[in-house]
């Protein structure tokens, strides 16, 4: 049997494949006491050893990676929080904390809830240098890779690509969220979006959230 490295020839040759990633931390974080609607990241910084406690659990049922507590951890999510920390330092400390010997770390990347132009007030470029404020931050506490990922718009998704590789040249995978017809919520298709994705060199793709693998 062929080495799935050579099927996968863009994926990262130093990760093994099949590459297994860990599970839904913010719902075992609110199993754990997490109230609803709190600011993760700040709950998160609050109470460690819950963290600790449920990426150890994914590490010993055979994860490879596990992402670090960043979802939200970008400038217009956490303001929507009132967090008034610098964006850079938060995601350092936070995806310090997912750190452990033998397993990998995802610096993890969500959508801003901005409008890019023209169909919002947001520049483009403002777009990438927010993700980029948080990719510093990521790289400075020593993720392996980037992972943006329930992004609902491929605009909003090719800036966070590029602000990742304003500040670093590592791993980058991606995930849409979509709806029955495999379209996201600005209308695009799947196949549109992995060609995009694949030119920009993210080293894979696929979906989460919303509908399920079918």
């Amino acid at each position: 049997m062929k080495d799935l490295h050579e099927l996968y020839p863009a994926f990262p040759s130093e990760f093994p494949l099949p590459f297994i990633l860990d599970g839904a931390t913010g719902t075992a974080l609110m199993k754990r006491g997490m109230p609803s609607g709190a600011c993760t990241e700040e709950w998160v910084l609050e109470n460690p050893d819950v963290l600790r406690e449920v990426q150890n659990l994914y590490r010993e049922s055979g994860s490879n990676a596990v992402y670090a507590p960043t979802f939200g951890a970008n400038a217009p999510t956490l303001s929507r929080h009132k967090v008034k920390e610098n964006v850079t330092e938060l995601n350092k400390r936070l995806a310090a904390l997912a750190k452990a010997d033998g397993c990998l770390t995802g610096g993890d990347m969500s959508p801003t809830g901005l409008f890019i132009e023209p169909y919002g007030d947001t520049p483009f470029d403002d777009v990438v240098d927010i993700y980029a404020e948080q990719a510093k931050g990521l790289l400075e506490a020593g993720v392996d890779f980037f992972i943006c990922e329930t992004m609902i718009n491929l605009n909003e998704l090719r800036a966070a690509v590029m602000g990742i590789r304003q500040v670093c040249d590592k791993p980058i995978f991606a995930t849409l969220t979509v709806d029955e017809r495999g379209r996201t919520m600005s209308g695009d298709s799947l196949e549109a979006a992995f060609i995009t994705l694949c030119e920009l060199g993210v080293s894979a793709v696929g979906t989460n959230c919303s509908v399920g693998p079918d």
